[in-house]
């Protein structure tokens, strides 16, 4: 929410009062996390189902009953991608759940410096938050080491220095 703070205390200016965007791909770690259910479920029983709505909890389950987050994911190289094979890689973490990424054999690649120049994000879930944490490592170690993706070769780049 957003609140200003005014002479006479604070002051609530907006809840944000809309869907969770990042088309959808995030649902899957929030049923999991409540047990069954998001806002999309939550939002169709109440219109169309409200004795299922009267049945949801007031508040979310605490502790949550997964471990799960959204990565986003970052580019420290840049270049024309040849190949994504850092991308099979992460679909075989056990905690795998969701990638979604626009970069694709082709894609030109630059430096990530903020949101707009992110490759992409990853939902990580799993009922260990061990796996979970471990699993965030070994993807943050890809992007440091520049795992995600395969560049073309330049010829001017391997010529030796003069």
């Amino acid at each position: 929410g957003e609140v200003i703070m005014t002479d006479e205390g604070p002051c609530l200016v907006e809840m944000n009062c809309r869907a969770h965007g990042g088309d959808g791909n995030w649902r899957p770690l929030c049923r999991a996390l409540t047990g069954g259910y998001s806002q999309v479920e939550a939002t169709v029983d109440a219109y169309l189902y409200p004795e299922d709505f009267a049945q949801l909890p007031d508040l979310p389950p605490s502790p949550f009953y997964a471990s799960g987050q959204e990565v986003i994911l970052v580019s420290n190289s840049r270049g024309k991608v040849v190949s994504t094979p850092g991308f099979e890689v992460l679909k075989n973490l056990p905690s795998f759940c969701v990638l979604e990424s626009g970069v694709h054999a082709g894609s030109e690649v630059e430096y990530t410096v903020d949101l707009l120049t992110c490759i992409g994000s990853v939902i990580l879930l799993h009922p260990d938050p061990e796996v979970l944490k471990r699993d965030i490592e070994f993807l943050r170690t890809l992007e440091t080491i520049n795992g995600f993706f395969v560049y073309e070769t330049k010829l001017e780049n391997l010529k030796r220095p003069t």
